[in-house]
């Protein structure tokens, strides 16, 4: 029917039908599809923001301008340890949790009912855990015409301590290269956009879903797609609608292709939960990693009729642990086969020497003890078994005073064997933990 077909059946005209079409197409409940001069206009087929939230990765918190809860996801309530229960309606400012949330994000929430979309980045404890997150604050307009903000708060607290022991520990142990790890450190700095933010007109609460990271899919129980997130051309390259299409599943890498079909017929067919890492073909031809974990989807006599399938992009994560693994195979090259005695070893919140962690098989050899015997000893009692040697204080000053030169030092050996030799330090911080890493060598 045409618009002026609409108005001959209804006591009313074609200008009052257009606004109507228009005010529906605002709130979310219809879409179009331009015909020519003209626009088809249909109801909306997109999945049910509740859903979408149940699923998604992060936690996310919706509310009005009185900061009334209108949506918050399980995730949320797990991650800030709220009792489960239901929060609509309820003062977002009010919530009990383990940690403080509603003060850590009502600054945020603040900018956002103005209009502004904000994106920031958060640290807070948790149970002696430091949990990072980083947030976005988007102003919103509800289907009653209500302003409101969404939150939505995407953990990265793995990506940060594996950030921070890339650039600590591993910097250390492969001395000489800190310019490389500095270049790194700088380009993922640049990726992250931390505490920014940008004037930006109210969106459709339904949106929402359009401004997370995660990449949301529908799919049948035949795995044909019914619902692409536009998230996907930012992640992959792809525009929703070159997805809507069976030829979707080719894109994933041929060696896990089999697997991801296989467990994809057992989600939509028999219930069974996917949760399943992965390669996907960019359309530059490159591969992205991705994170899968999906909800079947059920009618109302219980039988499935597909499924969400939720995917975040794990390539940075994957690249960042190939880098740790090939430079801790690489330090262990160098630990294992230099030519003097090495050897890391613990350092007590006091600042003495702990225990042991590892030594190569030169000091184990000039020491009179194998590996296995020299783990988790006392290393105090083993540098110091003579009145002789000197390398214990030297190593406790070296902790207080860290610094790169080598110092002359006596040094005890097997059979009591007293020779003079020079001691590198080098102190490693793995989070608020210390390691010192001690190279011996002959004079």
């Amino acid at each position: 029917m045409t618009t002026e077909d609409i108005a001959k059946s209804l006591p009313s005209n074609r200008i009052t039908i257009s606004k109507y079409l228009n005010t529906l197409l605002i709130s979310g409940q219809i879409e179009y599809q331009q015909v020519g001069r003209s626009k088809l206009f249909r109801c909306c087929s997109r999945v049910p923001i509740s859903q979408m939230f149940a699923l998604h990765s992060d936690a996310i918190v919706v509310m009005d301008k009185e900061r009334l809860i209108r949506e918050i996801n399980p995730q949320f309530l797990e991650m800030f340890g709220i009792p489960k229960q239901d929060l609509t309606g309820e003062k977002f400012d009010t919530l009990i949790s383990e940690v403080d949330i509603a003060h850590i994000l009502i600054p945020g929430i603040c900018q956002a009912a103005k209009g502004v979309s904000v994106t920031k980045k958060h640290e807070l404890k948790k149970g002696g855990e430091n949990l990072h997150f980083q947030s976005k604050y988007l102003p919103v307009v509800f289907d009653d015409g209500v302003p409101g903000t969404a939150v939505i708060l995407e953990n990265v607290t793995e990506n940060h301590q594996i950030q921070q022991k890339y650039e600590k520990i591993i910097n250390e142990m492969t001395n000489g290269r800190q310019s490389t790890n500095d270049q790194i450190h700088s380009e993922v700095s640049r990726d992250r956009v931390g505490n920014t933010a940008q004037a930006t007109s109210r969106i459709p609460s339904h949106q929402v879903i359009e401004n997370l990271s995660d990449l949301v899919l529908e799919i049948d129980t035949n795995l044909k797609p019914g619902y692409v997130s536009p998230s996907h051309q930012t992640i992959l390259g792809y525009c929703p609608e070159e997805l809507m299409t069976d030829g979707v599943l080719d894109l994933i890498h041929p060696d896990e292709r089999e697997m991801i079909i296989s467990a994809l017929h057992k989600f939509v067919n028999n219930k069974e939960p996917i949760r399943q890492k992965y390669r996907v073909r960019h359309k530059n031809g490159d591969y992205v990693w991705l994170e899968s974990v999906g909800k079947p989807m059920c009618d109302a006599a219980g039988t499935c009729t597909g499924g969400i399938i939720s995917s975040r992009d794990i390539s940075e994560q994957v690249c960042r642990m190939d880098a740790l693994r090939i430079y801790y195979e690489l330090f262990h090259v160098i630990f294992d086969y230099a030519d003097d005695d090495v050897f890391l070893v613990s350092v007590n919140r006091d600042g003495t020497l702990g225990k042991f962690i590892d030594v190569n098989e030169v000091a184990c050899s000039h020491l009179g003890y194998s590996r296995k015997e020299l783990k988790g000893m006392p290393a105090g009692d083993i540098l110091s078994r003579t009145s002789q040697s000197t390398i214990l204080p030297i190593i406790v000053e070296r902790i207080h005073e860290p610094s790169n030169e080598w110092f002359d030092a006596i040094y005890t050996r097997n059979a009591g064997k007293v020779i003079p030799v020079e001691v590198l330090v080098r102190i490693i911080l793995q989070g608020e933990e210390k390691i010192a890493m001690v190279a011996v060598r002959e004079k």
